[in-house]
């Protein structure tokens, strides 16, 4: 029996301690299987995605997925700034050949000493390929096709394979592979990259905070834009006329662009925040 340690493993919507689904064994372990955990309180099913801890072997849970969606990381002990930043740099130009841009995010960004992940964004060519067997060529992806290609040589273990967003584990040092740390991609457009950057870059409560802004100002974030909503009053800065729009409504809404983060805080009438104080940022400021 290996011992896994999920004493400080909670819930991402209610923060209760996740409860196994059963008994994680060593063969499971060893064989890179995900594990189920449950949430009491809320009924929140997750898969738990086990890494060993060379520090604590068998006591190391990295992080969950849950079932149909949204992650959840573990109150795991972080890896220090210096030991994550040269992997995520060094993996940043490896895609960067296949992207217009792409830029470290996260925590990394905002110049934390320890953290969880490595968080990425991505600005992806794309170019017409003819498949075989068809006369029409179709838009080709060649960041994700790198990364595929990559991926499967290196041996690294997809959490999350989409066509916008893609998680994954790789080894934070080249000499320890057994020592990996979870790698977030996200891509967007050119005329997006300025509002996926910033809530990309966090913290999750400023970036809440932004997106509630922008709703104030009948300026809705939605399928990673910012949309205009009808009827603004261009006199009121902020808090004007605004109301909670349904998924459908704000798809249909002219798309509003980005291209900057400035131009996300100029929208919402807000002071711009650097990315190293926005984990100590104020609602007062905003």
């Amino acid at each position: 029996m290996i011992r896994v340690d999920a004493e400080n493993v909670r819930c991402l919507y209610c923060r209760r301690t996740l409860e196994w689904e059963g008994t994680p064994d060593a063969a499971a372990f060893r064989a890179g299987e995900a594990l189920r955990m449950k949430c009491r309180r809320c009924g929140k099913r997750f898969l738990a995605n086990l890494v060993p801890d060379p520090q604590r072997p068998g006591e190391f849970l990295r992080s969950m997925v849950e079932v149909g969606g949204a992650a959840a990381m573990s109150d795991h002990p972080k890896l220090a700034r210096e030991t994550v930043l040269p992997a995520a740099e060094r993996l940043a130009g490896i895609l960067s050949k296949a992207c217009h841009r792409i830029e470290i995010a996260g925590s990394l960004r905002r110049g934390r000493a320890a953290v969880g992940d490595i968080e990425l964004v991505a600005i992806p060519k794309i170019e017409p390929l003819a498949k075989p067997g068809s006369l029409y060529p179709e838009p080709y992806n060649l960041l994700w096709e790198g990364l595929d290609g990559y991926a499967k040589q290196a041996g690294w273990r997809y959490l999350n394979h989409g066509q916008k967003y893609r998680k994954f584990l790789m080894p934070y040092d080249l000499r320890r592979p057994a020592d990996q740390v979870q790698v977030d991609l996200f891509t967007c457009e050119p005329e997006n990259w300025g509002n996926i950057f910033l809530i990309r870059t966090g913290p999750a409560e400023f970036s809440q905070a932004v997106v509630t802004r922008l709703r104030e100002c009948a300026r809705p974030s939605s399928g990673g834009f910012v949309r205009l909503a009808p009827s603004v009053h261009p006199e009121i800065p902020y808090g004007g006329e605004f109301r909670e729009w349904t998924e459908a409504e704000k798809a249909r809404m002219e798309k509003v662009p980005t291209p900057r983060e400035e131009d996300v805080f100029e929208i919402a009438g807000m002071e711009y925040v650097p990315p190293d104080e926005r984990d100590e940022w104020r609602e007062g400021r905003l």
